[in-house]
């Protein structure tokens, strides 16, 4: 498989933000081996160890995933038990932890200025089962009807960071490259009779394991994909993978409320402010000039 894909989804150790957006524009997926500082990871899995045991820091992913936002363009993205969800104010300091080249291919592949949307570490524990396939987004029907300003081309971009190694067998990600973009109904065809935890028949799908911390997931908001499961057992633990979700200025504009913007007000109060502040720096961060913002020559803190 390795040898049909972009050398972004290779073992490759550049980090390349051409590379990776050509990966973005046609497979919708792509991965930058050892991209983030090793360092400010094992920082950020530190604070998440921190706090991890403090029920004010978390909430369910199923509920988390049903808050906000229009998933489910083919089945419906619900969590599933044993996950669980946790701003990244808490664990992530500073808030420039993304390197400049992975926010330079997301702005590449989007065609203008992102803007960080959501940022939230998810935890898969033993136990937890396999996602339905879904989509996180939609462009089609997402905007409000009788607008008179361009849908953005692209619906967004999610920059994935596993804070432990990701395995086959600890709940990695799976997605069929080339499905972003589709409209609802391709999707709706594609899937037809197929069991929403299963590939269609045929369908090309990829793996993304193993990972190792520092290592950049990057896939499209609306390519369809899940995440696997965790069987419980000797050597199982929780599996940690912070989520950078990034789109189109304009279509948080256009979109309004229909965007996870508004995620933290499913967290519990002390999460929700660790996590708007946090969210506040990053975008100032991110946006600075010539900082460690798209488009920016800085590198990005560690």
């Amino acid at each position: 498989l390795a040898a049909a894909l972009p050398r972004a989804l290779s073992a490759s150790t550049a980090v390349d933000p051409t590379t990776l957006a050509q990966a973005l524009d046609s497979r919708g997926v792509a991965i930058a081996r050892g991209a983030v500082d090793v360092t400010a990871v094992h920082r950020a899995r530190e604070g998440w160890e921190a706090l991890r045991g403090d029920p004010r820091a978390y909430v369910r992913l199923l509920d988390f995933s049903k808050a906000g936002g229009i998933r489910g363009a083919v089945h419906g993205g619900e969590g599933t038990r044993a996950e669980v969800a946790l701003p990244c104010g808490g664990p992530f300091k500073p808030a420039a932890f993304l390197p400049t080249a992975i926010l330079r291919a997301v702005r590449a592949h989007l065609g203008c200025r992102p803007r960080l949307e959501m940022a939230v570490v998810i935890e898969s524990r033993p136990g937890a089962e396999d996602q339905r396939f879904h989509t996180d987004v939609h462009l089609e029907g997402l905007l409000p009807e009788g607008h008179d300003r361009p849908c953005p081309a692209r619906a967004g971009v999610v920059v994935a960071v596993p804070l432990i190694e990701v395995t086959s067998r600890n709940g990695p990600f799976e997605c069929l490259p080339g499905t972003h973009g589709l409209s609802k109904a391709a999707l709706r065809d594609l899937f037809r009779g197929c069991p929403p935890e299963e590939a269609p028949p045929g369908a090309e799908t990829f793996l993304a394991a193993p990972l190792a911390p520092g290592d950049c997931l990057l896939y499209a908001r609306d390519l369809v994909h899940r995440g696997r499961g965790q069987a419980p057992g000797p050597g199982a633990g929780p599996r940690p993978v912070a989520f950078f979700s990034f789109v189109p200025e304009a279509l948080l504009e256009l979109a309004g409320e229909d965007l996870d913007h508004d995620y933290l007000g499913t967290f519990p109060p002390l999460a929700q402010r660790h996590g708007e502040a946090w969210l506040r720096a990053a975008d100032e961060a991110f946006a600075a000039e010539g900082g460690a913002g798209p488009g920016g020559d800085a590198p990005a803190a560690a």
